[in-house]
């Protein structure tokens, strides 16, 4: 085994997405590499249809972060790291990729074992300031070399950054058309994502219900999981719009979703990059999105979306007004993201700047 990838998730969100677009690009280049996943799930299912050999090892996790689970954790980690640089000593691992700073195992176990290793930042965390940048000293000290999804992350870790490290923006495949929407129906507005409380979904539904009170034929979806959806459904009944919310749970394939709503509202607190977004933008959807993190990077505002300040929800109202009364505007600003993403952000050019990368040093 030459190169081994490593998830510290089984589940299939958007950084699990990004390593199944790494290994279709490595397959596609013949190189030798296997993967390793904490248990088997949704991830090694879809890296069985590439007939990617997948390896099954799991790690402690930090919990909350209370004092007694980080003891606990602590405790833990160090042993699991040395059983996991012997077993890559015996697989005669020559590079490791890291997929997230949770799976900061990787690299400290390759550290280990003199092996190279590139690990590939997705989100910011912890949320603590100085936390923060002591994450960012760990990143510099165990990695060969650190991939950033935006320019926003690889801030948030260091405002100067290592020579050695790489902003590569998430690609994702687009096709050379897509469907307009046709704007004498329902206007619909979706949500995609987690319903967690750093997606803010509660949010989405508040936004939607003002807009509902001045305009009649307006529509929602919300395509997503998690431990706040029973809580979503509760303020749907609540807010009297539960006719008019469409729930679809977690959905392993998006584009119907994408294709039946007219604009993407992403109304979260803290976003490293939002690969929905992208999704969104490459089926001609305009995108109004909360200014945080690397969103800024990937929506021009007033060109392809609108931007507007996280928490305002008359800003994401008077947007949602604006579009919905302006369909061929709306339908311009998509045509204009579909382009953004397909000089941007393809997926060809994301699996040919990370394997440039990891095949440095075989």
């Amino acid at each position: 085994m030459k190169i081994l990838l490593i998830s510290h998730s089984s589940n299939l969100y958007g950084a699990e997405r990004c390593l199944i677009d790494l290994a279709e690009g490595l397959v596609r280049s013949g190189h030798i590499f296997s993967v390793l996943c904490p248990a088997p799930g949704l991830l090694s299912k879809e890296l069985g249809k590439l007939k990617i050999p997948v390896y099954y090892m799991t790690f402690p996790g930090i919990g909350k972060g209370g004092f007694k689970q980080v003891l606990l954790f602590l405790l833990r980690f160090f042993p699991a790291v040395i059983r996991l640089s012997r077993w890559m000593k015996k697989q005669k691992v020559k590079i490791v990729y890291s997929n997230t700073i949770n799976a900061l195992y990787g690299p400290i176990a390759a550290k280990l074992i003199g092996v190279r290793s590139i690990w590939h930042i997705h989100e910011v965390k912890p949320k603590n300031v100085f936390l923060i940048k002591m994450a960012g000293v760990i990143i510099n000290l165990f990695s060969s070399e650190a991939i950033f999804n935006s320019r926003a992350t690889m801030r948030a870790f260091s405002k100067h950054p290592q020579s050695n490290w790489h902003v590569v923006y998430n690609g994702i495949e687009i096709k050379n058309y897509y469907g307009k929407k046709d704007y004498a129906a329902d206007f619909i507005i979706g949500f995609a994502g987690q319903m967690v409380e750093n997606k803010q979904p509660t949010r989405f539904l508040h936004a939607f219900s003002e807009t509902k009170k001045q305009i009649a034929n307006i529509q929602g979806i919300m395509a997503g999981d998690g431990s706040l959806l029973p809580k979503i459904r509760l303020l749907a009944e609540e807010l009297a719009i539960a006719d008019d919310i469409i729930f679809t749970g977690y959905l392993t394939d998006l584009a119907p979703f994408y294709a039946t709503i007219d604009v993407l509202v992403l109304t979260s607190d803290h976003e490293a990059f939002g690969r929905v977004i992208l999704e969104a933008m490459s089926f001609g959807r305009a995108v109004i999105a909360a200014d945080v993190g690397g969103v800024s990077e990937l929506v021009e505002d007033g060109k392809t979306g609108y931007l507007v300040p996280a928490g305002d929800i008359n800003a994401y109202v008077r947007k949602i007004i604006y579009l919905s009364k302006n369909p061929e505007h709306c339908r311009s600003m998509g045509e204009a993201a579909y382009q953004s993403v397909r000089e941007r952000f393809s997926k060809s050019r994301y699996q040919h700047e990370i394997i440039s990368l990891l095949t440095k040093y075989l």
